[in-house]
């Protein structure tokens, strides 16, 4: 028996339901609590205007502008456009405002002689080698590789540069009209018959088709051979011009699933929609929507893993992933789950770490003098040591709020005590953004923010004991507060947190022990093998 299949349009309350239920044990006052505050969070994810007919007009604009500016050059000629991302998926929220596009290239990379696709410098990455033999790319090479920069360069100088005068698009329900282009990013608007305004933001991204199971096996792993085969034997997946680098010197083209996770999700059943669209509300928008680490795309991540499992109630559900978030926060790494040997959080880490909540810098002398106390100081004289604890501090302090979020949740009482209990860390994360925002004047007494992930990787795994003991005030502040009115269990949250276990009343064991890895990251890359190239050559 499945998570409770309902249609999508119609979410009711569920009643008469049994004292324990799934795979974990619950009382019936949890259950019926956690379905309450589900049903409740819902109804605030309902688009409030008709959507079909604004995905339709949509498309149909986006295809006569890219279609027709795309014949001005055959090489970029685009067969058709593929629909991805959470309008597709059913699991946008609120307001149908973005939508994302594959411009599939009319090209077979596969089985065009001129091509053959290479390895790139990492997993998810492959390289486009032109052979001597062909002319028509060289303008398009960077040496003997299809340049993904300037292949997405001479793709955006196609298309109009301005949009403003298309012809609108009217449908019963309203109007869609042009307004800007920004690159591959077009602005457009919709006006409903009532008059209202919705401004829609249109993400094109370029890509080259390939039937997977067509691939080299050189450019496929294991695991990702099972899964595509699970969605279908011809299922695709794209290349597309986003660079291991961010730099100019990058050759490798991003192996993209983003069509095969897109038809994973969507064929996921309500029940597990409604979930999604309810954490996606709770982590994106409400509370922690500027927090690097729980963006949509990792809570998509994540709920793909447990997308095919059995449950029989939105609380088992919700606690596995909960589950599975605190593990990725202990391991410092959310692998994807078409290629495990990636991670999600690798440019967060590395480039732009936000801070506890969305201020930019960790700022507390009581972290930063703990961690000098326990810490032999031989390994602290090198300044660069302390971004890596920063980044080590934020992981373990979301971490932290998952297992709070699941001792909210497996002792709940009534929704009405869940949506309080949110309400007060909404709170908490205004009071805080206020005093961090006021010490980002004195840049001295800020740590630096992102570090390669592989140091902050090394330090958690060598100082687990010294960061799981840490007091990280803003943390025990929103604990402390909720403690005072009786939301918590601190037996359960104190066990989680210290010894990564704990069985509840109802017979109900969590466990957030983490595994070993199967995320190691690669320091090779386009950019850093280019460096090296020339320091031989100047060195000869």
């Amino acid at each position: 028996m499945s998570i409770f299949r309902v249609p999508v349009s119609r979410y009711k309350q569920f009643t008469n339901i049994p004292k324990f239920f799934g795979t974990r044990r619950f009382t019936q006052r949890t259950v019926r609590a956690v379905s309450d505050f589900i049903d409740f969070k819902h109804d605030k994810t309902l688009f409030k205007t008709e959507a079909y007919n604004i995905t339709q007009a949509v498309t149909r604009m986006v295809e006569n502008i890219i279609i027709q500016s795309s014949e001005k050059d055959p090489r970029f000629k685009i067969r058709s456009l593929q629909l991805i991302g959470s309008m597709y998926e059913e699991t946008k929220i609120s307001v149908p405002n973005e939508f994302d596009f594959f411009a599939v290239f009319d090209y077979d990379v596969i089985g065009e002689r001129i091509f053959g696709l290479e390895p790139g410098c990492r997993p998810g990455f492959t390289k486009i080698r032109v052979k001597e033999i062909s002319k028509e790319w060289l303008d398009c090479c960077q040496g003997l590789y299809l340049s993904p920069h300037i292949c997405m360069r001479k793709f955006e100088s196609l298309l109009p540069s301005q949009i403003a005068d298309i012809e609108p698009i009217t449908t019963p329900s309203g109007t869609l009209h042009g307004w800007k282009r920004r690159k591959r990013t077009f602005d457009l608007y919709w006006k409903d018959a009532d008059g209202s305004k919705i401004d829609i933001a249109v993400d094109i991204m370029p890509a080259f088709p390939v039937i997977y199971r067509d691939l080299p096996t050189t450019l496929r792993e294991a695991c990702t051979d099972t899964r595509m085969h699970e969605i279908g034997p011809n299922q695709a997946c794209f290349l597309i011009p986003r660079s291991c680098e961010h730099y100019y010197e990058g050759k490798c083209w991003h192996n993209s699933f983003a069509h095969a996770e897109s038809e994973l999700i969507r064929k996921m059943d309500a029940g597990k929609k409604k979930c999604h669209r309810v954490l996606k509300k709770l982590f994106t928008d409400d509370l922690m929507g500027k927090s690097g680490f729980l963006t949509s795309y990792a809570l998509k991540s994540a709920i793909m893993y447990k997308s095919k499992k059995e449950f029989n109630n939105e609380i088992d559900f919700l606690l596995y992933i909960f589950v599975h978030f605190a593990k990725c926060f202990d391991q410092t790494c959310m692998p994807t789950y078409f290629l495990t040997k990636t991670n999600v959080w690798k440019n967060i880490i590395e480039h732009r770490t936000q801070n506890i909540w969305d201020t930019k810098f960790l700022y507390d002398y009581h972290v930063k003098r703990q961690i000098i106390e326990r810490i032999d100081k031989d390994e602290l004289k090198d300044p660069s040591c302390f971004p890596a604890w920063n980044v080590a501090v934020i992981l373990e302090f979301w971490r932290r709020m998952m297992i709070l979020f699941i001792v909210l949740f497996c002792r709940a009482e009534s929704s009405m005590a869940l949506d309080f209990a949110f309400s007060l860390i909404n709170d908490i994360h205004s009071k805080s953004n206020q005093f961090y925002m006021e010490r980002l004047k004195d840049w001295e007494i800020n740590w630096l923010v992102a570090a390669p992930q592989f140091d902050v990787m090394t330090l958690r795994k060598n100082h687990r004991k010294v960061i799981i003991a840490l007091d990280i005030p803003v943390y025990t502040e929103l604990v402390d507060e909720l403690h005072k009115y009786k939301l918590l269990d601190m037996e359960a949250l104190n066990s989680l947190i210290l010894n990564n276990q704990y069985e509840f009343e109802a017979g109900n064991k969590v466990d957030v022990h983490r595994h070993s890895n199967v995320y190691m990251p690669y320091t090779s890359a386009c950019k850093s093998d280019n460096l090296l190239l020339r320091q031989v050559y100047t060195n000869r």
